[in-house]
């Protein structure tokens, strides 16, 4: 029997909510911890898995100063976390980590203030609007700069506007300041695919271009 699940970062307590079907899209890293969940399962990784793919990257590009910056919450938080972790495992600094409830004006005006040019951006598609929007009005975009994001967000999701969502950018100034980012996703293997084989994937969705990386 299928079951659907609400986790609650707070108390760390599992509940079943109904019996109609089960959530895949559970994400937080911390359903991963076998003493406090022994008898958890999801068919989907935690999106801390991506943090050795970016953390790849980083390595290859010999790029070792890096800030981080998401909004509080256990998804992006202890995604963050793990990736700070990694980091400095890997000899790269995480010179400033900001995070951001509502606005995320200051904290993106503060990164710039550092002079932070490599940028590991983990938000929801219209807290990402609202973060480019403010690196397009501090100049934080073109060759010189490097934006991280999920990369599950909707197509050209800089153009589109949510329901109340205010946001003092033009489309053509958010394609301006995404251009170039890399977003970074989940790929399923082909059915064809020998599921002996351990491959590890990641998309990069780099302005209008996907690219996909095997290891």
């Amino acid at each position: 029997m299928q079951k659907n699940f609400w986790f609650c970062p707070y108390t760390k307590q599992l509940a079943i909510l109904s019996d109609d079907d089960i959530t895949y899209g559970a994400l937080t890293p911390k359903l991963s911890n076998r003493q406090l969940y022994p008898f958890f399962y999801r068919i989907i990784t935690p999106e801390s898995s991506l943090n050795i793919l970016k953390i790849a990257v980083l390595k290859h590009f010999d790029w070792d100063q890096i800030a981080t910056i998401n909004p509080p919450g256990d998804t992006f938080d202890s995604g963050t976390t793990d990736f700070r972790e990694r980091a400095d495992e890997n000899g790269i600094n995480v010179a400033v980590s900001e995070i951001f409830t509502i606005d995320p004006r200051l904290h993106v005006t503060n990164l710039k203030k550092l002079g932070v040019r490599i940028i590991i951006g983990n938000f929801y598609e219209e807290q990402a609007r609202r973060v480019f929007c403010q690196a397009y009005k501090e100049g934080m975009y073109g060759g010189k700069y490097v934006w991280f994001t999920p990369g599950w967000y909707s197509p050209e999701w800089w153009r589109k506007r949510g329901p109340g969502e205010d946001l003092d950018c033009t489309p053509e100034q958010m394609e301006m300041a995404v251009n170039g980012y890399f977003g970074v996703s989940y790929v399923s293997l082909p059915k064809d695919a020998d599921p002996t084989d351990r491959v590890s994937k990641m998309v990069i969705n780099s302005g209008k271009k996907t690219v996909v990386i095997y290891s």
